[in-house]
């Protein structure tokens, strides 16, 4: 997703990366029962042990499954100048796109 939608179509996030339901402006968890019922598959489908940040989110008025993975500079560098040689003129972010399809 390209920054520029994200500014005109702010992420909400309905859980934590613990699956504790969070609604927005909350500080404290609830029940899984608070969430609006179009969103419980997506509640149910959270994997929270697969080492990947997972949460519930609405983007644009569509739900789905947030993920958030941090990578390092360095397994960028090494994953894309591995396999794409012109990959010393790109940008930062441009090289971790490029990383992520090579997977």
């Amino acid at each position: 997703m390209y920054i520029e939608n994200i500014k005109r179509n702010p992420i909400t996030r309905w859980t934590n990366y613990f699956g504790d339901v969070v609604l927005p402006g909350d500080t404290t968890g609830r029940d899984a029962n608070a969430l609006p019922s179009h969103m419980t598959p997506a509640y149910t489908a959270l994997n929270l042990d697969s080492g990947v940040g997972e949460q519930v989110a609405t983007i644009g008025g569509q739900y789905g499954i947030l993920l958030t993975v941090l990578y390092d500079r360095d397994w960028i560098l090494d994953t894309v100048t591995r396999m794409c040689r012109k990959a010393v003129s790109l940008n930062c972010l441009e090289l971790h796109c490029l990383a992520l399809q090579m997977l």
